[in-house]
């Protein structure tokens, strides 16, 4: 094999006329870096100059130039720019919601404490002290370790590209995450809420009661319950087949399948109602159809209704009553009714191996056991206390 020098000099004729030799080193890759003048007018004086550079250490060999984090992060979590994010797309499905948490933690909690640190300067001792300061501020350790994957891919990237040998992140421990124990409601502030004696009252607004009805009925997110559109609903189930985003989009649904989940006579007579004011367009809707109410407007009827029946601000805050606990009051109801765990994963959308194997699109008429409990969640106990009056009066 060819022994190649670590420079190469060539003649390099000047507006005055005048011959100079230059020469050219190589970078990582093996491509020339741009010329620079040896000062000698001769090939053989100008191989000497090299060579008692090269000697010295001084030739000018460039290295691969190391960028700091906010340089490398640019382009990052955009779906047109990032590498990372095509080779994912390339490999399953991906929502645009993923790349745009990636982007908000990036923006908002990787660049103001790593942005000015080149990439290779970033020790596994710095990001110890960035994951404990969440704990410090009185960040929740969920919040801390989801960040903390967000700069471990980015980082992995980094190796991928030969920027950095190994990634940091791999001797770094995950923070402790402390649950909050759950607090569900209980079926008598079930009962209560959704009492059609007291729909005006308590919700002042048919279409939040039947919004958090659906919820509670079927365990749905509140962007899937967002996203129900006429045109979704049959006489006993609704078909989600998406969401409707916080960013003002619809788009898949978080496991990217198509569900039909079987709904109580209640709710389908609301959703009925509903139906007729927005046709197929979206049915939680205050501008026929066209686009769903917001989140904030979801939670603050809620937070108002829950004042009605007696549970305080405080109370709700102290146990986190939020939309998204009607998805955990659907699956403990359903558990505690003895539904089989298969069914329940169907209904709610927890893809699991088992699941996707054993059911592809169920059939709502094979559901009576749920469709049994799901009466009863809303109802509650109007009938037997209906049947307690008649006993009564006899």
């Amino acid at each position: 094999m060819r022994y190649r020098e670590p420079f190469c000099v060539y003649p390099r004729t000047l507006n005055s006329g005048k011959v100079v030799y230059y020469y050219q080193t190589y970078d990582p890759e093996g491509n020339r870096t741009p010329g620079r003048s040896t000062g000698a007018l001769k090939a053989r004086d100008a191989r000497v100059y090299c060579m008692k550079l090269y000697r010295e250490g001084t030739l000018g060999l460039r290295e691969k130039r190391i960028p700091t984090m906010a340089e490398y992060s640019v382009g990052w979590w955009d779906p047109k720019t990032c590498e990372y994010l095509r080779r994912r797309q390339a490999r399953r499905i991906m929502s645009d919601s993923y790349a745009r948490l990636g982007r908000g933690i990036l923006e908002r909690d990787i660049l103001p404490f790593f942005g000015k640190k080149r990439v290779d300067r970033i020790t596994t001792h710095d990001i110890d002290l960035w994951m404990v300061s969440y704990v410090e501020r009185g960040r929740s350790g969920l919040t801390a370790n989801r960040n903390f994957g967000i700069l471990r891919i980015m980082l992995s990237q980094a190796v991928r590209k030969g920027l950095i040998e190994v990634n940091p992140c791999d001797e770094v421990e995950p923070v402790k995450e402390v649950h909050r124990q759950v607090r569900i409601f209980t079926p008598d502030e079930v009962r209560r809420l959704f009492s059609p004696e007291a729909a005006d009252t308590i919700w002042g607004n048919e279409l939040y009661r039947v919004m958090n009805m659906l919820s509670a009925s079927t365990g749905l997110r509140i962007g899937e319950v967002l996203g129900v559109t006429g045109r979704a609903v049959r006489e006993e189930y609704v078909e989600v087949c998406g969401q409707y985003t916080q960013y003002g989009m619809f788009t898949d649904t978080k496991t990217h399948e198509t569900r039909n989940v079987t709904i109580p006579t209640m709710v389908a007579v609301g959703l009925s109602r509903l139906k007729e004011i927005n046709g197929d367009g979206y049915l939680f809707s205050t501008c026929t159809g066209e686009k769903p109410v917001s989140r904030k407007a979801v939670e603050d009827h809620m937070r108002r209704a829950l004042e009605r029946i007696g549970i305080s601000r405080e109370e709700q805050k102290e146990r986190n009553l939020t939309f998204h606990k009607w998805r955990y009051f659907f699956n403990t109801t359903l558990r505690m009714g003895n539904v089989a765990d298969s069914k329940v994963r169907e209904l709610t959308g927890h893809k699991t191996e088992k699941m996707t194997e054993h059911y592809t699109q169920f059939d709502p008429r094979k559901f009576g056991d749920v469709k049994r409990i799901q009466e009863e969640i809303i109802l509650g106990g109007f009938e037997r206390d209906e049947e307690r009056a008649k006993a009564g009066e006899r």
